[in-house]
């Protein structure tokens, strides 16, 4: 067997000194309150965009990202557009979940492939956060045969929903897992840090650039994050605890 350290190796490894700290959160108590804040926050702004109450903020916001934002911004931004959609993220994860659980990383592939979890919430808010309640009664007298074509119909659709970003959401989190799983324990850790934060910052800032988003939907692509990154950090730590009990069972077999 060659000494050659895999991605995946090391994902867990850096996993397992998280947990070894010791910490309030690598005990659960830090994820579940971060999830528990983060869902109360992205509930009650999205309750806040569906009664329109951000409307003046939000193209506020737009109009002034718009009017600094320099020209490499703009190019920059479509790059990320592009990187960031849902298609190629999905094969890629989809890819590195297979060699997770091929691995025997299985806690570890579940906290990757979360990002499929926040598309799918991220497709249900877009489709019924701003759905029209006065309608329901009509379609209560449609026949039967119509229902389905006529609750359709009555469904936003993706391309004009904006609450959350998408993008961002998926970006913040597979930026936030690559440190939690990879770089947190490193002697740079809190360099990255501040490296993948700047990115998760200017993802938003591209899609206000763009004319894509509103700020109100860039923050909730973040809370949602969040709300993802919370339960994969507890993921994280329980493939860590196995990947602990296998070295210590290795030691003890190679020391007798």
């Amino acid at each position: 067997m060659s000494g050659r350290v895999t991605p995946a190796a090391r994902f867990s490894a850096a996993a397992a000194d998280h947990e070894a700290s010791g910490s309030v959160a690598s005990r659960g108590f830090g994820p579940v309150r971060v999830a528990g804040i983060s869902l109360l926050l992205f509930l009650v702004l999205a309750g806040l965009v569906r009664y329109s109450v951000f409307i003046r903020a939000d193209a506020a916001g737009v109009q002034l990202v718009q009017r600094s934002s320099p020209l490499w911004l703009i190019e920059v931004g479509r790059f990320l557009g592009d990187v960031g959609s849902f298609e190629p993220q999905a094969l890629l994860v989809a890819l590195l979940v297979a060699l997770l659980v091929a691995r025997g990383r299985f806690f570890t592939a579940l906290a990757l492939a979360l990002l499929f979890a926040i598309t799918g919430v991220e497709v249900a808010v877009k489709q019924f956060l701003f759905f029209p309640r006065a309608e329901v009664a009509a379609l209560l007298q449609t026949h039967p045969r119509d229902l389905p074509e006529q609750f359709s119909a009555l469904l936003p659709r993706l391309d004009t929903a904006l609450f959350p970003s998408g993008h961002v959401a998926r970006a913040t989190f597979l930026l936030g897992l690559l440190w939690l799983g990879l770089l947190r324990r490193r002697r740079w850790g809190g360099a990255a840090l501040v490296g993948l934060a700047a990115l998760a910052v200017l993802m938003g800032l591209t899609r206000l650039s763009l004319d894509e988003h509103f700020p109100s939907d860039v923050l909730g692509g973040y809370l949602l994050a969040a709300l993802a990154l919370a339960p994969a950090s507890w993921l994280l730590g329980r493939d860590a605890r196995r990947l602990e009990r296998r070295r210590s069972a290795a030691d003890e077999a190679q020391a007798r």
